[in-house]
């Protein structure tokens, strides 16, 4: 799916353009690290607010961000990363 700035996406759709779980996604929402509007019961994200959000997690370049299951020592040194950030929502 291509980002179109002017677009309003739903929380499915904005999932599926940053591979991330629906549930994921309203974490990042919750604390407020992507800016969404409510409309009712049901969340809407600008795609230049995905743009935004792309922009700003692309900025960390060897480091590699962990938000799901935890990863083994081995299985990073496998990997050859030598940093994690861990972001706890």
């Amino acid at each position: 799916m291509e980002l179109q700035a002017n677009k309003i996406y739903t929380v499915k759709e904005t999932a599926e353009i940053l591979s991330i779980r629906r549930e994921t996604l309203l974490k990042l929402i919750y604390a407020k690290d992507l800016e969404a509007s409510k409309l009712g019961r049901l969340w809407r994200i600008k795609g230049s607010n995905i743009d935004r959000f792309l922009d700003n997690t692309s900025n960390i370049k060897n480091d590699h961000v962990v938000t799901g299951d935890s990863m083994t020592k081995s299985t990073l040194e496998k990997q050859k990363i030598n940093r994690v950030i861990l972001k706890v929502f």
